[in-house]
C-alpha cells in the first residue's frame, strides 16, 4: 500500500453525520467519493492532539500496556503522533485487513454500541485482523487501543431511533495501550494466522488496576491497531522512540460506549450473532439477516480465534438446540404420564363400562363429549356434522348450530380422528381395543369394559392427555428461552409440578374447554415473547402468532377475555416505552385477523364482535393513531400515560356497550355482573348460581400460603423486585429542546416487562374468581425462570454459579413440592354412581325416544350424553336464552305455587322433570342454597315452603312422581 500525505483531520463518517459542517452541506449535493481501501493510515481518521506526548515519546511500556514512566507524565489524549510521520520502506509494505468484515459493517450500519462495566467487558464484535507485507524473519509487536473520535458527549433519542449529540465530551481518561498477549510474533504467524483481541476488556472504573481499556460512557471511540518491528534486544520494556510502527484503523469498527444497550437492534443483533448468546437465541430467531449469512458470520467469528489457540466443537449450536429439545420432549413424556396416572387413580377408568364412563363426564364435560359421540356413531363423518349443525336435543323444540355456540372444533377434529384411525386399523386388520367383563360386587350385575384407543372415551382422553404432555414441553422451551438458560426451563418445569394442583385440573377433567385450548396459550405467549425481543418481525413468527390465536380462542369462549388482558399488557409496555408503537401495530393486525376468522369459523357468533377484546383492539389502534398528533402537546410523562389509559378503559367500555346495543347481544351480561357483585354485593339469580359455586368465589387464603410453602411465590416477589428496580433504574426522562421525552439508559428488555404486567393481570383474575389460578399459576413458574436470566442477576452470577443457586432453590423448593406431589399420588378411586345409573337405564327402557326432560343442568347433560334425550337446559350458561331456560326450569326449587311452575314447563314442551332433592336442602354457604336464591330473585312467596320440599312429599295433583331412587325424583307433567 502506498503511503500519501494525509489530508486534512476530519471525523469517521458516523461522527461526521453530528458535524456542524455536515449539517450545513446538507441542502447542497455531495460529490462521489473514490472507493476507499479498508486499510487507511492513522492520521487520516483522527484530529490533532492536544497531548505533549505522541506515541513515539513515550518512553516504554510493558507487556500489558501500562507505561513506566511516572504517573504524572501519562497521556490522556489520544495516543497518536502530532504530526504526521513517513514509515520507512519496510514498514509501508505492511498491510492490515480486518477479519468477519461482513459483521462489522451490519453493526456499523445500526450504529456499534460495546458495554462498559466496572469489572470490565468483553468487545462483542471482537477486533480480529490478519497482516501481509511482514518480514517473515522478523519479530513484530501487536497493539491495540482506543481513541475518542471527537469531543462530543452523545444521547440516544427513542423517538428517532438515532444518536444525537448531547454536549461537550466529559474529561479525558488515563488512555492505555493493550499489547496482544501473544507478542512477540514472528512474521511468518502473521501471514499464516489471524491476531484476536478477545481479551481487551472496556471499563469505565478510572481506578482499574487490570490494564483493562478506560472509556467514558455516551462517547464515540475509533479503535486502531499498531503493529511494532521489534528489534533484536531482551529488554521487557519497550522503548517507542527507537521502534518503527505503522497504525490501521478501520471505520466500521467505530462504536459508542454505553453501560446498557440504547438501540435495541443492536441488543438483538447481538443476540443473534454472539455464538455465546446460545441461550437467548434460537435457530429461528434470525429476522433481518438471512439465516445462511448469520450462521456464516458466526461460524467465521467463533473460530477466528489468537494464533496459538485452537477451539473445538463445530456443532456446538446444533448439539446445544438438540439437547433443548429432548429435555423438552423428557419433560412433556413426564407430565403426560403424570396426568394420565393421576386420572387412571382417580377414577380407575380403564376398568369402567361404557355408561360408567360417560357418567364420570359430569356436567358440561359430558355436554362436549356428546357431540364427539354423535358424530362417530354417525354413519358418515359429514353426517355427523351435520346433525351438530342441526341439534334438536340440546335446547329442545330449538334448532341451533352448536359449532357456533359452544366451542365445539376439537370434538370434531377429535372425531375426525378417530374415524380415521379405526378405519386404518379395521382395513389393516388390527385389532384397537380389548374387551372384558367385570364383576363388580354388591348384588351388582357385571358389565362389559374395554381398553385400547379403539374404546371411544379412551381415544378422546388420550388425545386431551397428550396435548397437554406437550404443553409441558412448551413450558421448558418458553422458560429456557425467556431466562437464556436452560436451567430457566428447569425452574419452570419443577415448579409447575410442585404446585401441580393450583397449575391445572386436566387430570380430573378432561374434556372441559381450558384443556384444548389452554396449551395453545403456551405457545401463542412463547411466540409473542419472541416476538418482543426480535428487532425486526418477519412474516412467519406473526402468521405463527395468528395460527396459536386461532387455536387458543376457537376452544374456549373464555379465551377472548384472557387476550383482552393481553393486549391491555402490552399497551401498556409500549406507553411507558418498553416496546414501540409500529411493533405493537403488527401484533393487534395480528389479533384482529385471527378474530375475524373466529368469527368466520363459528358462524357469526356475535359474543366475538361485541366483546370487550374486540373494543379494545379496535381502541388501541386508534390512540396508537392519534398519539404522535393529540397527546404531543402534554409536557409530562405521567400525565401521558394516566390520559392514555383512560382513554383505552372508558373507549374499550363505551365501544362494547353501543356494540352490544347495536347487535342486541347481551350474553355477556352477566360477565359485567359477576364484577359488580365482587365489589357492590350486586345479586340475582344468574349472579348467584356463579358465585355460589367455589370455583367462581374469591382466591382462597390458603392460596398464597401453598404458593409461599413451595417457595414459588418468595421466588417471583425477588425477580419482580429486580425487574421493578431496573424498569425504573434505567428510565431517566429528560425532556428535549423538541418537546419528545427521551431516555438516556434503558433497561432493554420489554418482554420482561409485559411478563411482570401479564402476571399482574393474572393475579387480578385469580384473586376475584378463584378458578383462574390456571392461569396465574403456570405463570408465576414462568416467572421463575427468570432467576437463571443473567441480565437480571448477573451481579449475582459473578459471586455464585448459576447451577449452584438454581439446585439450590430447587431443592427448598422439593420440601413442599415432594410432599405435594405425594398427595396427589396417594389419592386412589373408582367411579361409582348407582343412583344416577338407575336412573339413565330407566330413562332408556321406559320412555320414549323423543320424551323431553328437564332438570339439574350437569343431570341434563348426562340424560342426553347416555340416552340421547332431548332436554330443554343444559350445563353451557353463557347464552341469555340459555339462562332464562334454566330460571323457568330451576323454579321448581323456588316457593312458586305448583301450577304456576308447571305451566312455564309445558311452555317449553317438557315431558319429565328430574328432581334432586338434595338440591333443595344443600348449602354450601350462607345464602347458596335454591330455595334463598330464589328468595332473592322472588322476594314476594319469601316465607312459603320451597316447590321441592312439597314435591317429595307428594307431587299430585300436577305431577306425576314415575321414578324415585335415593338421589332422583322422575316427575312426568300431564298435558291437560
Amino acid at each position: 500500500m502506498e503511503y500519501t500525505a494525509p489530508p486534512k483531520p476530519q471525523l469517521s463518517s458516523r461522527a461526521n453525520a453530528f458535524s456542524i459542517a455536515a449539517l450545513m452541506a446538507s441542502g447542497s449535493p455531495k460529490e462521489k467519493e473514490p472507493a476507499e481501501s479498508t486499510i487507511k493510515p492513522l492520521e487520516q481518521f483522527v484530529e490533532k492532539s492536544s497531548c505533549s506526548q505522541p506515541l513515539s515519546d513515550l518512553s516504554s511500556l510493558d507487556p500489558h500496556g501500562d507505561f513506566s514512566s511516572s504517573p504524572s507524565s501519562l497521556c490522556t489524549e489520544p495516543l497518536i503522533p502530532t504530526t504526521p510521520i513517513i514509515p520507512s520502506e519496510e514498514m509501508a509494505k505492511i498491510s492490515c485487513s480486518l477479519e468477519t468484515k461482513e459483521l462489522w459493517d451490519k453493526f456499523h450500519e445500526l450504529g456499534t454500541e460495546m458495554i462498559i462495566t466496572k469489572s470490565g467487558r468483553r468487545m462483542f464484535p471482537t477486533i480480529r485482523v490478519s497482516f501481509s507485507g511482514v518480514d517473515p524473519e522478523a519479530k513484530y509487536i501487536v497493539l491495540m487501543d482506543i481513541v475518542p473520535v471527537d469531543n462530543k458527549r452523545y444521547r440516544y433519542a427513542y423517538h428517532r431511533s438515532s444518536w444525537l449529540v448531547a454536549g461537550k465530551a466529559d474529561p479525558p481518561l488515563p488512555a492505555r495501550l493493550y499489547v496482544h498477549p501473544d507478542s512477540p510474533f514472528t512474521g511468518e504467524q502473521l501471514l499464516k494466522q489471524m491476531v484476536s483481541f478477545e481479551k481487551v476488556k472496556l471499563t469505565n472504573n478510572e481506578l482499574d488496576q487490570h490494564g483493562h481499556i478506560i472509556l467514558n460512557s455516551m462517547h464515540k471511540y475509533q479503535p486502531r491497531v499498531h503493529i511494532i518491528k521489534k528489534k533484536d534486544h531482551t529488554a521487557s520494556l519497550l522503548n517507542l522512540k527507537s521502534e518503527e510502527f505503522r497504525t490501521f484503523i478501520f471505520p466500521e469498527t467505530v462504536f459508542t460506549a454505553v453501560t446498557a444497550y440504547q438501540n435495541q437492534l443492536i441488543t438483538k443483533l447481538k443476540i443473534d450473532s454472539n455464538p455465546f448468546a446460545k441461550g437467548f437465541r434460537d435457530s429461528s430467531r434470525l429476522t433481518d439477516i438471512e439465516r445462511e449469512s448469520v450462521e456464516s458470520l458466526i461460524q467465521k467469528h467463533s473460530y477466528a480465534r489468537s494464533p496459538i489457540r485452537t477451539y473445538g466443537g463445530e456443532d456446538d449450536l446444533g448439539d446445544d438446540s438438540q439437547a433443548t429439545q429432548s429435555r423438552a420432549a423428557f419433560a412433556g413424556v413426564l407430565h403426560w404420564c403424570h396426568i394420565t396416572t393421576l386420572f387412571e387413580n382417580d377414577r380407575h377408568f380403564s376398568h369402567l363400562s361404557t355408561l360408567e364412563r360417560e357418567m364420570a363426564f359430569r356436567t358440561e364435560m359430558g355436554l362436549y363429549y356428546s357431540y364427539f359421540k354423535i358424530i362417530i356413531e354417525a354413519p358418515s363423518f359429514w353426517n355427523g356434522l351435520w346433525a351438530i349443525m342441526n341439534d334438536r336435543l340440546t335446547e329442545y323444540p330449538l334448532v341451533i348450530n352448536t359449532l357456533q355456540r359452544f366451542n365445539l372444533y376439537p370434538e370434531v377434529v377429535l372425531a375426525s380422528w378417530y374415524r380415521i384411525y379405526t378405519a386404518i386399523m379395521d382395513f389393516l386388520g388390527v385389532p384397537t381395543k380389548t374387551c372384558w367383563t367385570v364383576n363388580r360386587g354388591k348384588g351388582l350385575s357385571p358389565v362389559e369394559s374395554c381398553e385400547g384407543l379403539g374404546d371411544p372415551a379412551s381415544f378422546y382422553v388420550a388425545v386431551i392427555f397428550l396435548l397437554n404432555g406437550l404443553m409441558m414441553s412448551l413450558f421448558f422451551l418458553y422458560g429456557t428461552y425467556l431466562s437464556g438458560s436452560r436451567l430457566g426451563g428447569l425452574i419452570t418445569v419443577m415448579c409447575f409440578f410442585f404446585n401441580h394442583g393450583e397449575c391445572t385440573r386436566v387430570m380430573w377433567t378432561p374434556p372441559l374447554r381450558e384443556s384444548f385450548s389452554y396449551p395453545f396459550l403456551v405457545l401463542q405467549m412463547l411466540i409473542l415473547t419472541y416476538i418482543l425481543r426480535i428487532p425486526n418481525i418477519n412474516t412467519g413468527s406473526l402468521i405463527a402468532l395468528c395460527v396459536s390465536n386461532i387455536f387458543f380462542m376457537l376452544p374456549w369462549q373464555f379465551a377472548q377475555f384472557v387476550l383482552l388482558t393481553q393486549i391491555a399488557s402490552l399497551f401498556a409496555v409500549c406507553i411507558i416505552g418498553y416496546i414501540d408503537s409500529c411493533k405493537l401495530q403488527k401484533i393487534l393486525s395480528v389479533h384482529m385477523v385471527s378474530l375475524v376468522v373466529c368469527f368466520i369459523l363459528m358462524f357469526g357468533n356475535s359474543m366475538l364482535l361485541t366483546s370487550y377484546y374486540a373494543a379494545s383492539l379496535v381502541v388501541i389502534w386508534g390512540i396508537l393513531e392519534l398519539s404522535p398528533t393529540v397527546f404531543k402537546r402534554c409536557r409530562s410523562q405521567v400525565y401521558l400515560w394516566v390520559i392514555q389509559g383512560c382513554a383505552w378503559l372508558f373507549g374499550t367500555v363505551t365501544l362494547k356497550y353501543l356494540t352490544s346495543l347495536a347487535f342486541g347481544i347481551a350474553d355477556d351480561a352477566h360477565i359485567g355482573n359477576i364484577l359488580k357483585s365482587k365489589f357492590i354485593g350486586y345479586k340475582d339469580f344468574d349472579t348467584l348460581m356463579y358465585t355460589c359455586a367455589a370455583e367462581f368465589d374469591f382466591m382462597e387464603k390458603e392460596t398464597p400460603v401453598r404458593y409461599t410453602k413451595t417457595l414459588l411465590l418468595p421466588v417471583v416477589l425477588v425477580v419482580l423486585g429486580v425487574i421493578v428496580k431496573k424498569a425504573i433504574k434505567y428510565p431517566r426522562w429528560t425532556l428535549s429542546h423538541t418537546g419528545q421525552y427521551e431516555r438516556e439508559e434503558r433497561f432493554n428488555q420489554g418482554e420482561v416487562v409485559y411478563h411482570a404486567l401479564q402476571l399482574l393481570a393474572y393475579c387480578v383474575l385469580a384473586i376475584l374468581i378463584m378458578r383462574l389460578k390456571l392461569f396465574l399459576t403456570p405463570h408465576l413458574c414462568v416467572m421463575a425462570s427468570l432467576v437463571c436470566s443473567k441480565q437480571l442477576f448477573g451481579w449475582l452470577f459473578c459471586k455464585i454459579q448459576p447451577k449452584t443457586l438454581v439446585f439450590a432453590i430447587l431443592a427448598l423448593m422439593a420440601i413442599e413440592g415432594s410432599a405435594n406431589l405425594q398427595t396427589q399420588w396417594n389419592i386412589m378411586g373408582e367411579f361409582s354412581n348407582l343412583p344416577q345409573e338407575e336412573l339413565l337405564e330407566w330413562i332408556q327402557v321406559s320412555t320414549r325416544q323423543d320424551a323431553v326432560f328437564a332438570g339439574a343442568m350437569p343431570t341434563m347433560a348426562s340424560v342426553k350424553l347416555s340416552t340421547l334425550r332431548p332436554i330443554v337446559n343444559h350445563p353451557h350458561y353463557e347464552d341469555a336464552g340459555l339462562r332464562a331456560r334454566t330460571k323457568v326450569v330451576y323454579s321448581m326449587y323456588s316457593r312458586k305455587p305448583a301450577k304456576e311452575v308447571k305451566r312455564e314447563l309445558i311452555k317449553l314442551g317438557v315431558n319429565y322433570y328430574v328432581l334432586e332433592e338434595s338440591l333443595c336442602v344443600s348449602r354450601k354457604k350462607p345464602g347458596c342454597s335454591m330455595p334463598e336464591i330464589w328468595d332473592v330473585e322472588d322476594p314476594a312467596n319469601s316465607g312459603r315452603i320451597p316447590l321441592c320440599t312439597l314435591m317429595s312429599k307428594d307431587s299430585r295433583p300436577y305431577f306425576i312422581t314415575v321414578f324415585e331412587n335415593s338421589n332422583y325424583r322422575v316427575l312426568r307433567i300431564p298435558y291437560e
